[in-house]
C-alpha cells in the first residue's frame, strides 16, 4: 500500500476503510533476507529499449503472469529492486508465500513505491500494488488538474482494476474514467450524473463491480441498468 503518493496529501484525512487490520500491522521485523542467487549474465546487456518493450508486454496482457516474470528476471539481472518486488508478489499471488516474503515486499514498497508510480504519483492519493504492479488507484485532489487529460492515457493504467474517487472531484473522476483505464478497470464508483454519463456511454468490457452512492430512492436502479 502506497499512502499519500503526492506528499501534499500527507496531512489529509485518513481513509481507514482502505486497509484491513492485517495491513495496519507493523511491518514484519527481524528477518535477514538471503542474498539473491546470481543470475547468469546475458550475452547482451539489458537496454532501456529492452525494458520498455518488456513493460509494454505487461500492459498488453495485464491478466498474464508470464510477461511479469520475464520483466522481473530482466530487472533483477541489473539489480533493480523492482524485479525482486515483482517476483515476491507473484509468489504471494501463487500462494507460495510466508511472513518473510510479505514483509520483504512491504519493505520494498515502502522504500520505492512512490517512485514506481512514475508520472501517476502527482494524481495519486493512495495506491495498492498486486503482482508487482498498480492494481488499485485512489485519486488525489484537483491541484494537478492541468495534467489529468494527459495522465488519463498513461499506459501503466492497464494494470489498474479498481479506480476509487479518493479526493478527486466528480468532473475529474469522470474524465479520468473515460480515458485508457476504461478498457481494463473492473471496479468503479458512481456518485453523480457526470460519472454515470461516462459509464452509460463508454465501453468498459471488464467492469464487474459498480459501487453506487448516488441513485438512492430517487431513481429505479433496475431501469438504470437496463439502459
Amino acid at each position: 500500500l502506497i499512502a499519500h503518493a503526492d506528499d501534499r496529501t500527507q496531512n489529509a484525512p485518513q481513509v481507514t476503510e482502505l486497509v484491513d487490520s492485517e495491513d495496519n500491522a507493523p511491518l514484519f521485523q527481524g528477518v535477514r533476507w538471503p542474498a539473491p542467487v546470481t543470475a547468469k549474465p546475458r550475452t547482451k546487456a539489458t537496454s532501456k529499449r529492452d525494458l520498455h518493450a518488456l513493460y509494454a508486454a505487461v500492459y498488453a496482457e495485464p491478466d498474464s503472469d508470464g510477461p511479469r516474470e520475464v520483466l522481473a528476471d530482466a530487472l533483477q539481472e541489473i539489480n533493480d529492486p523492482r524485479g525482486e518486488f515483482i517476483a515476491l508478489q507473484l509468489r504471494e499471488h501463487r500462494g507460495d508465500t510466508s511472513d518473510a516474503v510479505r514483509g520483504r515486499a512491504r519493505e520494498l514498497c515502502a522504500k520505492y513505491g512512490k517512485m514506481w508510480l512514475g508520472p501517476l504519483r502527482t494524481i495519486t492519493y493512495r495506491a495498492e500494488m498486486r503482482r508487482g504492479f498498480l492494481q488499485r488507484l485512489e485519486l488525489a485532489g484537483s491541484w494537478s488538474s492541468s495534467k489529468w487529460a494527459e495522465l488519463a492515457e498513461e499506459p501503466m493504467l492497464a494494470t489498474v482494476e479498481e479506480l476509487s474517487r479518493g479526493q478527486a472531484t466528480e468532473k475529474i473522476y469522470a474524465a479520468f474514467l473515460a480515458g485508457a483505464i476504461a478498457k481494463t478497470v473492473r471496479s468503479i464508483e458512481v456518485f453523480g450524473p457526470e460519472v454515470w454519463n461516462v459509464v452509460s456511454t463508454t465501453p468498459m468490457p471488464r467492469l464487474d463491480h459498480l459501487a453506487n452512492t448516488w441513485w438512492g430512492r430517487r431513481l429505479d436502479p433496475n431501469e438504470r441498468f437496463k439502459t
